[in-house]
């Protein structure tokens, strides 16, 4: 509960999101960082995300490759546009602040 009350529920790292117009701000700034990882300088290819899915022995986990691909639904190319993958961040916002919704609801 402690992570979903803090204006950072996703980290630092990600940027501040205590309201959606912030959250929207850092999810953005997070695309530009990862940008430059991509081949194609305009739109971010799915393999700089599928990089998350990795152990840290090196393999390949395949249930979070799925969850990564469930959450950001690149095309079939491979590809992610910022509207979509803001989107995606948007719409796990939007969760988390349900969660906290209702626990404080059930209180």
């Amino acid at each position: 509960m402690a992570c979903l009350e803090t204006p950072f529920p996703f980290s630092g790292s990600f940027g501040l999101a205590n309201n959606r117009e912030d959250c929207i701000e850092s999810a953005q700034e997070v695309y530009y960082r990862l940008l430059p990882g991509s081949s194609d300088p305009q739109t971010l290819q799915f393999d700089v995300l599928a990089l998350l899915g990795l152990h840290h022995d090196g393999p390949l986990d395949q249930s979070k490759l799925k969850d990564l691909i469930h959450l950001f639904r690149p095309d079939r190319d491979g590809n992610l546009t910022m509207l979509d993958f803001i989107k995606s961040i948007d719409q796990v916002y939007k969760e988390i602040r349900l969660l906290r919704a209702s626990v404080s609801n059930s209180s």
